[in-house]
This record gives C-alpha cells, sequence and structure tokens, in this order.
C-alpha cells in the first residue's frame, strides 16, 4: 500500500462519504476542521484524516488512521508526509497532542507516532 496526502476539496462525495462513514466518533472534527486526509494510492480509497490549526508556533494537531491499515507500519509513513507539509506551511512547534485511549486501554502506537511528528520541530517538548 503507497499512501499519500489529498487536501479535503480534492476528495470525491464518494472518498469523502466512505471517509465519513469509517470516522463516525470523529464527525465533529471531521465538518469543521479537516485538513487533509491520508489516501491508498493503490485502491484510492481514503484510509484516514489530518486536522491542524492555530498558530504556527503551536499548532494543533488531530489524526486518525482507519483499523484495517494499522499495525503494518504505514502510520510512520503518514506522519512524515504530515510532518513535511506542516514545515511546508511555516509550522515551527505543535501544541500538546492528547490520545483518546481506546476501550480504556493506552494506545503504544499512536503514543510513538506522536513522538515521531513532535520530533520534527525543534521547540516542542517531548516532555
Amino acid at each position: 500500500m503507497r499512501v499519500e496526502i489529498v487536501k479535503r476539496k480534492q476528495l470525491t462525495e464518494e472518498q469523502f462519504s466512505l471517509l465519513r462513514n469509517r470516522a463516525m466518533a470523529d464527525i465533529d472534527w471531521v465538518r469543521i476542521g479537516l485538513f487533509a486526509n491520508w489516501l491508498d494510492s493503490d485502491s484510492n480509497e481514503p484510509v484516514g484524516l489530518l486536522y491542524r490549526g492555530g498558530p504556527p508556533t503551536a499548532t494543533t494537531v488531530t489524526f486518525w488512521l482507519c483499523d484495517t491499515i494499522r499495525g503494518f507500519g504505514i502510520g510512520n509513513n503518514m506522519i512524515d508526509l504530515f510532518a513535511q507539509i506542516l514545515k511546508q506551511d511555516g509550522v515551527t512547534g505543535i501544541a500538546p497532542i492528547h490520545i483518546e485511549p481506546y476501550g480504556g486501554q493506552q494506545n503504544i502506537a499512536s503514543e510513538n507516532l506522536v513522538i515521531r511528528l513532535r520530533r520534527y520541530f525543534s521547540n516542542t517538548d517531548l516532555g
């Protein structure tokens, strides 16, 4: 699977509908501030969501990955692409990122993705 980032306005209505159905829990931030999507380049299906907002020195980010692609190491590539776009857009710092536990369990994979993203921004405290 090859993954790319596609801006929301570039998605077809069918792709957006599929993504919205996969991420029902995230519908509020999908509707109000969707920045871009992860897109499987092979199938042309959306497989995740990205949000970013706020000032470039403390940008708020949120990401969600479809459960069908978790556990294959694809998240690292996605985060690298996201960081490149943020840096190109002048982002210099990331605000604290809250990880929601799923089923009351700590999500180590998500925490690792947050650490990976924050390492791209030198003025971001990793603690």
